[in-house]
């Protein structure tokens, strides 16, 4: 796609969504270098996987994640003809608040309504999602940009093993 200015918040409201997460901003996205609109794929999970998991299997797949300009373009277009009652999730982009790695989702309701959510990286995603990516070999998909610094896969997995480090011991001191 020919590079354009765009501002995200403008790019949402070109469509009726029953919700939108205020913090969908260009601030907190900055537009990327890449914005692509075709050979896109969906990678429907069949089982419970990590963010990380997630991003090897669209890697094993020749694909790059979908960042958050090209979810709201993906779903301002494909509207009619994705499955309904699914989350489609876009890892391509994250944005820190909190300590928390927020990554952009797009809520297909069974009724035909549309949100547009941030979820959390640190957490799993099951059967109920749809990975969005591009189909291009040439694109690289070891790094995440986000709002404050780029994530090579070893942060993300040191981020990860963290988050889990902190959640086990915070079980033992509950169950202790």
């Amino acid at each position: 796609m020919t590079k354009q200015k765009y501002d995200l918040q403008k790019l949402i409201k070109k469509q009726k969504w029953y919700y939108v997460n205020e913090n969908l901003t260009t601030k907190n996205f900055p537009m990327p270098d890449v914005i692509e609109t075709k050979d896109w794929k969906l990678i429907t999970l069949d089982r419970t996987y990590t963010s990380q998991q997630c991003l090897d299997k669209i890697k094993a797949e020749g694909c790059r994640p979908a960042n958050v300009y090209e979810l709201a373009l993906w779903a301002n277009a494909h509207r009619e003809e994705v499955p309904k009652g699914k989350w489609y999730v876009a890892l391509g982009q994250l944005w820190c608040f909190d300590g928390y790695h927020r990554v952009p989702y797009v809520n297909a309701y069974s009724v035909g309504a549309f949100g547009f959510y941030l979820g959390f990286f640190e957490v799993d995603w099951s059967d109920g999602n749809c990975l969005l990516c591009f189909c291009d070999k040439t694109l690289d998909t070891r790094e995440l940009k986000t709002s404050s610094d780029t994530l090579s896969l070893e942060n993300r997995v040191k981020i990860l093993e963290d988050f889990n480090e902190r959640l086990i011991k915070a079980c033992k001191i509950i169950i202790s």
